[in-house]
């Protein structure tokens, strides 16, 4: 545990010197002497600046990871660090980062990155199953079914197709600057791209006669099942950038106000689809991950979004004011691809308000989240399901309007 709690030292002590700049001498120092704690370690001192190297055992995790740091005591920092991950169901990965940051006159800095990632299956992609009533369009018409989710290791996934989920592994990138004149205000702008390889989904819902004679023929189950099951289906990249603009000020009659202005715009692509293996081809299913999957990684979430968020204080009063503007997004629901379930939802504006209130140790607040009871654009008639779901289900904001509370609490 001691292990442990020094690598994460290390870690947050190298984080804080990415975003502050670099660490004068006697604070490397000590932590130096820190890292001469742990199973081994050389620290090297230079004109330039110090290198750690550290290797540290996580037998917890079952995983072996080294950490190696470099910091500059010039204007700018640039610590490298690579860590070796060893996992029991998937293997080993390299994890890799190096960042940059660069400080300017008046308040100005800027900053890039480059890391690797790796994400190992959860459990519950790994041996989830569930079967819920659903109903899916074909052909347009409303088709009531059982959406059925087997475990890949489950002799009905194997049969169709599923093979042993691998581990994620991503890249990122990224660049920005900020702007910091005074301690009451800043501003920074970001860009990022993520691209992950072997990315994790649940394939498209498996119907047809063809599948459900094999099922009853094979499984015994009898009825309108729908099988899926989780897979290394595709490749992404997600591209964007984010805007940040914070300020505080003091008011008059002593009200403290932070305000903060956020704009982000992102865009996901598919880049690589995996065919369907022949177990399923054998069954007239000519797709592994299609049009209505591809759909809700790509379109389903608004790819522009911005938010003001004002908070006012004064003594024991705090009065909070949120304001959300949410960008269009698109649904494409039928499983045969036809276009007429296709549906944009406009842009909305949600406003959330709490007024709070102390005395002593006791508190009560008074919140109202979609304060003007905004609700998503109603769906077509034909994605309705016979008047069933006026609204759709990936709103990002709900489809429940105005939701009012009181509450109370009490910290003795």
């Amino acid at each position: 545990m001691a292990a442990s709690s020094t690598f994460a030292e290390v870690a947050s002590t190298r984080r804080s010197a990415v975003r502050s700049g670099p660490a004068p001498f006697a604070s490397s120092s000590k932590m130096a002497s820190t890292i001469h704690s742990v199973e081994s370690s050389r620290v090297s001192t230079g004109r330039k600046g110090i290198v750690r190297w550290l290797r540290h055992w996580r037998c917890a995790a079952t995983t072996t990871s080294w950490l190696w740091v470099t910091e500059l005591t010039a204007v700018a920092t640039a610590p490298p660090s690579s860590r070796v991950e060893r996992f029991s169901d998937v293997g080993t990965a390299t994890i890799e980062k190096l960042a940059a940051r660069y400080a300017l006159p008046q308040g100005v800095s800027l900053r890039a990155g480059v890391n690797s990632g790796f994400r190992a299956p959860s459990l519950a992609q790994s041996v989830y199953s569930s079967t819920a009533s659903n109903v899916l369009f074909v052909g347009g018409v409303p088709t009531p079914n059982e959406v059925a989710t087997y475990p890949v290791n489950s002799a009905i996934a194997k049969a169709l197709g599923a093979k042993p989920l691998v581990a994620e592994k991503s890249r990122n990138a990224s660049a920005g600057i900020s702007w910091a004149p005074t301690a009451s205000f800043s501003a920074s702008l970001d860009y990022f791209e993520i691209t992950i390889k072997d990315r994790i989904v649940l394939s498209e819902n498996f119907v047809g006669a063809q599948v459900r004679a094999f099922l009853q023929q094979n499984f015994s189950i009898i009825g309108d099942i729908r099988p899926r099951y989780f897979t290394n289906a595709i490749d992404t990249k997600t591209t964007g950038g984010d805007v940040v603009v914070r300020y505080a000020s003091l008011l008059p009659a002593g009200i403290l106000m932070r305000s903060t202005v956020s704009l982000s715009r992102n865009h996901t692509d598919v880049t690589r689809v995996t065919p369907a293996p022949p177990e399923l081809t054998a069954l007239g299913q000519s797709v592994l991950f299609g049009r209505v999957e591809i759909n809700r990684t790509t379109e389903v979430q608004p790819r522009t979004s911005s938010r003001v968020n004002i908070d006012l204080e004064r003594k024991n009063l705090t009065v909070t004011a949120h304001v959300a503007r949410y960008g269009t997004f698109t649904i494409r629901p039928d499983l045969t691809g036809n276009p007429a379930n296709d549906q944009t939802f406009g842009a909305k504006v949600i406003t959330d308000l709490s007024v709070g209130y102390r005395f002593g140790s006791r508190s009560v607040t008074l919140s109202a989240d979609n304060i003007l009871d905004v609700m998503p654009d109603r769906n077509i008639d034909l994605n309705t399901v016979g008047g069933t779901k006026p609204y759709s289900e990936y709103a990002p904001y709900g489809q429940n309007g105005r939701f009012m509370c009181v509450r109370l609490s009490y910290a003795p």
